[in-house]
């Protein structure tokens, strides 16, 4: 069992688990204290983990355990919108991350595993979390670079906040 897939069948069975250099920033989660749950909004905190805590080339998993809305609920919602769920909505965000984000670290890093989707698994009924998402970055910076000054960030982190039950 790799160490990655072992985490996630802790994280899973709602197992805290300590690792270091792991940023809590959790919403409504208090079985995995030291997970990174994506947050509605990134705050200073954030923004000085990512970019001074963690040394400027020092790699990091993003760990999400998620929980999705039955229905998306996007704040411009009018009432010619279709319904989607939110599961949908968030495979939208997701997309991004693995489609746009990742490979341009790793074309900037010159590395194919510099930023990597390690690992989602989907989970049962009797499990606290509708899915777990394991993302290694090289750097806390590559991070704030790619995912949160990305010019589609705004555009890309409705559909999540839209899917997601905080």
């Amino acid at each position: 069992l790799n160490p990655i897939t072992s985490l996630s069948a802790r994280l899973e069975s709602g197992e805290a688990e300590e690792l270091p250099h792991l940023y809590d920033y959790t919403f409504n989660v208090t079985t995995a204290t030291t997970a990174a749950a994506v947050p509605m909004m990134f705050d200073a905190a954030l923004e000085e983990f990512l970019l001074n805590e963690l040394a400027e080339d020092e790699e990091f998993y993003w760990i999400e355990l998620l929980n999705y809305r039955d229905v998306a609920l996007y704040s411009n919602d009018d009432s010619s919108s279709t319904e989607i769920t939110g599961r949908e909505a968030d495979s939208i965000y997701q997309d991004w991350i693995k489609n746009d984000v990742l490979p341009s670290i790793n074309k900037e890093y010159n590395d194919d595993a510099a930023g990597e989707w390690i690992h989602k698994a989907t989970t049962t009924d009797d499990v606290l979390y509708d899915e777990i998402i394991i993302i290694h970055y090289p750097s806390g910076k590559a991070f704030y670079d790619y995912v949160w000054n990305s010019p589609s960030f705004v555009e890309m982190i409705q559909h999540r906040q839209a899917g997601i039950n905080f």
